[in-house]
């Protein structure tokens, strides 16, 4: 199996982890139930265990799929910070550190520690970081970069540090200039495509399907069982995010600007998949697929 193939199958698992994480970390008061159990030092979150523990099982097995991708272990570490396992997230961090990324994961080593100790600040955040051990350039654009930040986007972040570094390229926080425009149309079609899905959320259809590619035949009754069959049995979900976009796949036409994924906050993590093409001076959807590969 070559290198590209692997990291391919391991990005696959990511995917996987993503959605375990995000069924198992929600905002206080958004879910109910003893599986949940407040996030240590984050009086806004909850967890449930056993879905991160799920996330942790993935991401382990992406890392060894491909164990170059140091990117993979930091949500990992990230995840198991969040469940209170100090010494485990450590160990997660260490292992990224010594994969060759650029020293951030110390920062999650020190939190750690602090907050195992018990002498965590969380007023002061980054802040309270070893003084005496100032960050290079590239690590202080790289930790602003992640702030504020869910794991999904560091995980992205990472992957493509990763690749730049090793195409002896600059870190994802300080990226080559991309094409004029290129950029921008991305997140154009990034947003037709989460407009489109929370107008579903919404059971607007006709207002949703007029987003639709006019060669397309999908009818608004097509587009309401395709969609709401994916909840059956459980409850209707309110709320979706763009988890990938690819502006370099071949089969999205001459016409097509990216291919969009966005990730449905629900029981099984439905997702909606489709293409953003022009037409007519507008963006438009096509080849819409419903459900999570």
């Amino acid at each position: 199996m070559n290198e590209d193939i692997r990291y391919k199958a391991a990005a696959a698992v990511v995917a996987l982890a993503n959605r375990a994480e995000s069924a198992g970390l929600k905002e206080a008061g958004e879910v109910k139930g003893a599986q949940w159990q407040p996030v240590p030092y984050d009086e806004h979150s909850v967890f449930n265990q056993a879905k991160l523990r799920e996330a942790v099982s993935y991401y382990e097995i992406a890392e060894s799929i491909f164990p170059a991708a140091a990117g993979f272990g930091l949500p990992r570490a990230m995840i198991l910070e969040n469940m209170g396992e100090w010494d485990e997230a450590i160990a997660a961090y260490r292992a990224v550190d010594a994969s060759g990324s650029e020293g951030i994961e110390s920062i999650g080593i020190q939190r750690c520690e602090e907050k195992k100790a018990g002498t965590y600040d969380e007023s002061e955040g980054l802040s309270d970081f070893d003084e005496d051990a100032e960050p290079s350039e590239e690590e202080a654009a790289m930790m602003q970069a992640m702030q504020g930040k869910s794991t999904a986007e560091i995980l992205a972040m990472m992957e493509a540090h990763m690749k730049n570094k090793m195409a002896g390229g600059k870190s994802a926080a300080q990226p080559a200039a991309a094409p004029v425009g290129e950029s921008a149309a991305a997140d154009d079609a990034a947003q037709v495509a989460l407009a489109f899905v929370n107008l579903l959320l919404d059971r607007d259809y006709k207002a949703a399907r007029k987003l639709l590619h006019p060669d397309g035949d999908m009818s608004v009754a097509d587009m309401k069982e395709s969609f709401e069959s994916m909840f059956e049995g459980e409850e209707f979900p309110t709320t979706a995010n763009v988890f990938d976009v690819q502006t370099d796949m071949p089969n999205i036409g001459e016409d097509g600007v990216a291919w969009i994924y966005v990730n449905i906050d629900s029981d099984n993590q439905e997702a909606v998949a489709m293409v953003v093409a022009e037409h007519g001076g507008q963006l438009r959807l096509r080849e819409v697929e419903f459900g999570r590969p």
